[in-house]
Formats: C-alpha cells, structure tokens, sequence
C-alpha cells in the first residue's frame, strides 16, 4: 500500500470518528408535491454502518419517509467550533431507508442503544405508538474537511474528489 492510499485510509477513518461524535443527523426529505423538507434528528449507529432513527408521525420528514421519499442526510461542525465558517467539517450521504418493525429483534436493540445514549427521553418516547424507526444505509457520500479537501465516500472506500476546480469569474463569465 502506497503512502497516498494509506492517507485516504486515514482520511476515511477520519469521516467514520467525525461522524460518530455528531449526536444528530440533518436530513432532506421531499414532500408528495416534490417540495424538500430539512430537519435534524438524534441518532445511534450500528457496528456494521446503518443509522437509526426513531421519528414520529407528527414530524414532516417522517411522513416523507412513510411515503417512500428519497433521503439524504449531513453531520456538519459545530459553527462555534469551525475556524473557518465557510469551510466546515461536514459529511453527507445519500442512503437507503428501511422501517424497522416494532417486533424485530432489532427493534429492541436499536432502542437499548438509543436508551444508552441519549436517557429517559429516549425511555419515554419508546412506547409512543406515533413514533417509527428506520434504518439507514449509506450509499455514496461526500466528506468535506476544508477548502480542496473533499472526498467520495463509498461503503468500504473513499477517493479525493480532483476532477471540480474552482474556477476565476473571468472564467464563468465567458
């Protein structure tokens, strides 16, 4: 393994810790006339990748994904922490949406993980009958840790993203 490929694994490893520190995800969902929604949600993370969510029906997004709606979803610095505002740390993924049913094994599971972080909120809301979980599933994302270091990230890989320069308004404007 050469020494650039070894970077983009650390890279990737990178993307997998700054992810896990997010306690909340951001999503954008797409209403039945095609409008997007965005929202945030907490979450939990599995050891195999999926993210979990557990929504209730009172929310848009979760109506959305009842309807079949496409999801996309962001981890992004906190503002108050990025030297750069224009250039924060963020993560987005396009993914899979799966409904977990409430009689799944990993149902229960998925709610003894969301219990363990987030307390007696999660307690309370785990018998509200309005409330859904759903799996997710990162398909393709992209990684952005400041200006010209974006990377494609895949299930098991991740390559820097060379083929898109910023370009001089000269340029644009021809």
């Amino acid at each position: 393994m050469d020494e650039q490929e070894q970077q983009l694994l650390r890279i990737y490893d990178q993307q997998l810790a700054f992810r896990q520190q997010c306690r909340c995800l951001m999503m954008a969902t797409q209403d039945q006339q095609g409008w997007p929604e965005v929202s945030y949600t907490p979450y939990v993370e599995d050891d195999e990748g999926f993210l979990y969510i557990y929504i209730s029906e009172l929310a848009a997004h979760t109506r959305n994904l009842l309807s079949a709606s496409p999801l996309s979803v962001m981890f992004i610095e906190d503002e108050s922490q990025a030297k750069v505002i224009h250039a924060r740390e963020r993560l987005s993924f396009r993914v899979s949406v799966t409904e977990v049913q409430r009689d799944a094994v990993l149902w229960s599971d998925i709610q003894q993980r969301l219990s363990a972080r987030f307390g007696e909120v999660a307690l309370m809301l785990k018998d509200l009958q309005d409330f859904h979980m759903f799996q997710l599933a990162p398909i393709e994302g992209v990684y952005v840790r400041g200006f010209a270091k974006a990377y494609r990230i895949y299930r098991q890989g991740i390559e820097h993203i060379r083929d898109i320069g910023h370009r001089p308004v000269s340029e644009v404007l021809r």
